[in-house]
Protein backbone atom coordinates (compact mmCIF):
# COMPACT_ATOMS: atom_id res chain seq x y z
CA UNK A 1 0.00 0.00 0.00
CA UNK A 2 1.37 3.40 -0.95
CA UNK A 3 1.52 6.37 1.40
CA UNK A 4 -1.42 8.78 1.18
CA UNK A 5 -0.92 12.06 -0.62
CA UNK A 6 -2.74 15.35 -0.03
CA UNK A 7 -4.36 16.41 -3.30
CA UNK A 8 -6.06 19.81 -3.15
CA UNK A 9 -9.47 19.60 -4.80
CA UNK A 10 -9.67 15.83 -4.28
CA UNK A 11 -9.05 14.98 -0.62
CA UNK A 12 -8.08 18.33 0.88
CA UNK A 13 -8.59 22.05 0.70
CA UNK A 14 -5.14 22.84 2.10
CA UNK A 15 -1.63 21.75 1.28
CA UNK A 16 0.75 20.56 3.99
CA UNK A 17 2.73 23.80 3.54
CA UNK A 18 -0.42 25.91 4.07
CA UNK A 19 -1.27 23.98 7.23
CA UNK A 20 2.33 24.37 8.42
CA UNK A 21 2.09 28.13 7.88
CA UNK A 22 -1.26 28.30 9.70
CA UNK A 23 0.06 26.47 12.75
CA UNK A 24 3.36 28.38 12.75
CA UNK A 25 1.33 31.58 13.16
CA UNK A 26 -0.97 30.09 15.83
CA UNK A 27 -0.19 30.30 19.53
CA UNK A 28 0.34 26.97 21.31
CA UNK A 29 0.46 24.89 18.15
CA UNK A 30 4.18 24.07 17.95
CA UNK A 31 3.43 20.34 18.27
CA UNK A 32 2.23 20.39 14.64
CA UNK A 33 5.76 21.04 13.36
CA UNK A 34 7.02 17.91 15.17
CA UNK A 35 4.56 15.64 13.34
CA UNK A 36 5.80 13.51 10.48
CA UNK A 37 4.76 14.17 6.90
CA UNK A 38 2.64 11.00 7.03
CA UNK A 39 0.83 12.15 10.19
CA UNK A 40 0.12 15.59 8.73
CA UNK A 41 -1.13 14.00 5.51
CA UNK A 42 -3.41 11.60 7.37
CA UNK A 43 -4.74 14.36 9.61
CA UNK A 44 -5.54 16.73 6.74
CA UNK A 45 -7.22 13.99 4.69
CA UNK A 46 -9.21 12.79 7.73
CA UNK A 47 -10.24 16.37 8.54
CA UNK A 48 -11.46 16.87 4.98
CA UNK A 49 -13.49 13.65 5.12
CA UNK A 50 -14.92 14.58 8.52
CA UNK A 51 -16.01 18.02 7.34
CA UNK A 52 -17.54 16.57 4.17
CA UNK A 53 -19.51 14.04 6.26
CA UNK A 54 -21.33 16.83 8.11
CA UNK A 55 -24.89 16.97 6.78
CA UNK A 56 -25.11 20.59 7.91
CA UNK A 57 -22.20 21.73 5.70
CA UNK A 58 -21.62 21.76 1.98
CA UNK A 59 -18.07 22.83 1.19
CA UNK A 60 -17.02 22.30 -2.45
CA UNK A 61 -13.64 20.60 -2.79
CA UNK A 62 -12.70 23.25 -5.35
CA UNK A 63 -12.99 25.98 -2.70
CA UNK A 64 -9.51 26.89 -1.49
CA UNK A 65 -10.35 30.05 0.44
CA UNK A 66 -8.33 30.79 3.56
CA UNK A 67 -11.43 30.27 5.70
CA UNK A 68 -11.92 26.72 4.47
CA UNK A 69 -8.21 25.90 4.69
CA UNK A 70 -8.06 27.24 8.25
CA UNK A 71 -11.16 25.29 9.27
CA UNK A 72 -9.61 22.13 7.84
CA UNK A 73 -6.42 22.81 9.80
CA UNK A 74 -8.46 23.30 12.99
CA UNK A 75 -10.32 20.04 12.35
CA UNK A 76 -6.97 18.27 11.84
CA UNK A 77 -5.70 19.74 15.12
CA UNK A 78 -8.89 18.63 16.91
CA UNK A 79 -8.50 15.11 15.52
CA UNK A 80 -4.86 14.98 16.58
CA UNK A 81 -5.54 16.15 20.14
CA UNK A 82 -9.05 15.05 21.08
CA UNK A 83 -10.57 12.62 18.61
CA UNK A 84 -9.92 9.63 20.89
CA UNK A 85 -12.00 11.21 23.65
CA UNK A 86 -14.63 12.28 21.14
CA UNK A 87 -15.01 8.68 19.92
CA UNK A 88 -15.12 7.29 23.49
CA UNK A 89 -18.00 9.62 24.31
CA UNK A 90 -19.83 8.64 21.13
CA UNK A 91 -19.42 4.96 22.05
CA UNK A 92 -20.69 5.53 25.60
CA UNK A 93 -23.72 7.47 24.38
CA UNK A 94 -24.57 4.90 21.70
CA UNK A 95 -24.44 2.13 24.33
CA UNK A 96 -26.95 4.02 26.48
CA UNK A 97 -24.69 5.63 29.09
CA UNK A 98 -26.13 8.98 30.15
CA UNK A 99 -23.96 9.81 33.18
CA UNK A 100 -20.89 8.40 34.84
CA UNK A 101 -18.82 9.06 37.94
CA UNK A 102 -15.20 8.30 38.76
CA UNK A 103 -14.25 9.23 42.32
CA UNK A 104 -15.22 12.92 42.60
CA UNK A 105 -15.56 13.47 38.86
CA UNK A 106 -19.01 13.12 37.30
CA UNK A 107 -20.14 13.84 33.78
CA UNK A 108 -23.47 13.87 32.00
CA UNK A 109 -23.29 12.87 28.39
CA UNK A 110 -25.39 14.56 25.76
CA UNK A 111 -25.15 14.42 22.02
CA UNK A 112 -21.60 14.42 20.67
CA UNK A 113 -21.53 16.90 17.81
CA UNK A 114 -19.07 18.30 15.33
CA UNK A 115 -16.99 21.01 17.08
CA UNK A 116 -19.00 24.22 17.06
CA UNK A 117 -16.00 26.50 16.58
CA UNK A 118 -15.14 24.72 13.32
CA UNK A 119 -18.77 24.77 12.17
CA UNK A 120 -18.82 28.50 12.94
CA UNK A 121 -15.74 29.02 10.76
CA UNK A 122 -17.67 27.33 7.94
CA UNK A 123 -21.01 29.07 8.56
CA UNK A 124 -21.05 30.42 4.99
CA UNK A 125 -21.32 26.78 3.83
CA UNK A 126 -24.17 25.80 6.16
CA UNK A 127 -27.16 24.07 4.63
CA UNK A 128 -30.64 23.52 6.03
CA UNK A 129 -31.36 20.07 7.37
CA UNK A 130 -34.92 20.78 8.44
CA UNK A 131 -36.38 19.88 5.03
CA UNK A 132 -38.76 22.81 5.29
CA UNK A 133 -39.35 25.65 2.94
CA UNK A 134 -37.59 28.85 3.97
CA UNK A 135 -39.74 31.68 5.28
CA UNK A 136 -40.29 34.40 2.75
CA UNK A 137 -41.80 37.81 3.03
CA UNK A 138 -42.65 40.39 0.47
CA UNK A 139 -43.08 44.10 0.78
CA UNK A 140 -46.12 44.78 -1.43
CA UNK A 141 -45.82 48.55 -1.10
CA UNK A 142 -42.23 48.51 -2.40
CA UNK A 143 -43.31 46.34 -5.31
CA UNK A 144 -46.24 48.63 -6.13
CA UNK A 145 -44.02 51.70 -6.32
CA UNK A 146 -41.75 49.97 -8.86
CA UNK A 147 -44.55 49.40 -11.34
Amino acid sequence: MSAPVVIVGTNSWATIAQADDYFAASYGRSAWSALSLLQKTQLLITACLWIRQQSTLSVPLADTSATVRNAQAEAAWFIYNWFGEYEKRRALISSGVKTFKVLDFAESLGEVTFPAFIADMLSDYAVSTTHQFPRMSRDLEANASNE
